[in-house]
């Protein structure tokens, strides 16, 4: 789940779902922004660390957080808006 905590909810939403997949402690997840014409899509990629903790940047934009006994939770934020994040694992990292 994604929880708007900076911009406009017209424009950014309130609440999404949250999916990413993890493969060899890594992810990638694309944060739409349509209303940042100059670069509607960021793409974070991530490795996971032996701490559990991620961090990953994408134009001026940032995701970062820390995994622990299965459950996610960080932040993103791009050039308009910017989200908490939480999510549980449904299979393996």
């Amino acid at each position: 789940m994604m929880q708007l905590i900076r911009g406009d909810e017209m424009n950014c939403g309130n609440t999404n779902e949250f999916r990413l997949q993890v493969v060899n402690k890594s992810f990638t997840y694309r944060l739409s922004q349509p209303q940042a014409d100059w670069m509607p899509v960021l793409a974070f990629t991530a490795t996971i660390g032996p701490d559990g903790s991620f961090e990953a940047t994408a134009g001026n934009g940032y995701m970062r957080g820390k995994l622990s006994d299965g459950h996610m939770h960080g932040r993103m934020s791009g050039d308009v808006c910017g989200f908490t994040f939480d999510a549980d694992r449904n299979g393996t990292w």
